[in-house]
């Protein structure tokens, strides 16, 4: 499991970019700008800021769907969750990961620790 150390925060409702990091096997999905939604028990929803734009009645809508990665987790109980992506390979190659139309992809059961979630095959943080 891989340790990160960066600043951890939970906003209330959508927010402007935020930063994120998002790998999954070793693989950096999202780094940078990206969008970031709580939920009130801590579970959360993060979008790649390249793919993805806030649409004017609420939600996001693509921005450029090669770059339109999503993540979330969902809390269980305290700094315990589950983390799901969408995820899928590139038909041409079986070692590239590309934007699925759904959050299909487990990323397993995380645990916060400090900065970021974790779990056997991924790392998801967000920070300003």
């Amino acid at each position: 499991m891989k340790k990160l150390i960066l600043a951890f925060i939970l906003a209330a409702g959508p927010a402007a970019a935020e930063t994120c990091l998002f790998t999954h096997e070793d693989t950096v999905v999202i780094k940078g700008p990206c969008y970031f939604e709580s939920q009130s028990d801590g579970s959360f929803t993060i979008w790649d800021a390249r793919g993805w734009k806030p649409a004017r009645q609420g939600g996001y809508e693509y921005r450029e769907v090669r770059y339109a990665f999503t993540a979330n987790v969902f809390v269980e109980s305290q700094g315990i969750g589950r983390g799901f992506a969408n995820l899928d390979f590139a038909e041409d190659d079986l070692s590239v990961l590309v934007p699925a139309a759904r959050s299909h992809a487990s990323l397993g059961m995380m645990q916060r620790h400090g900065a970021c979630w974790l779990s056997e095959s991924s790392a998801l943080c967000a920070w300003n």
